[in-house]
């Protein structure tokens, strides 16, 4: 999944669409896209696979904590 972030990059850039411009509003757009990809998506991850996959009361607070972060 790291690699996605990298390609959406590449491809903004190279079709022209998508990243701003302008400096400031490019490296927030860029921003976002990271923290998408370092916390949104992981903790959304974590939170599907401990509720919905890894069973058991010994777990419960990995599921609450990833549903809580999610």
């Amino acid at each position: 999944m790291r690699g996605s972030g990298s390609i959406l990059i590449y491809r903004a850039e190279k079709t022209g669409k998508f990243l701003p411009k302008d400096a400031r509003k490019r490296y927030d757009t860029l921003q976002w896209l990271i923290f998408q990809m370092a916390h949104v998506g992981p903790m959304f991850g974590q939170a599907g696979h401990f509720t919905n996959q890894a069973k058991g009361p010994e777990l419960q607070y990995a599921r609450d904590r990833y549903n809580n972060e999610a």
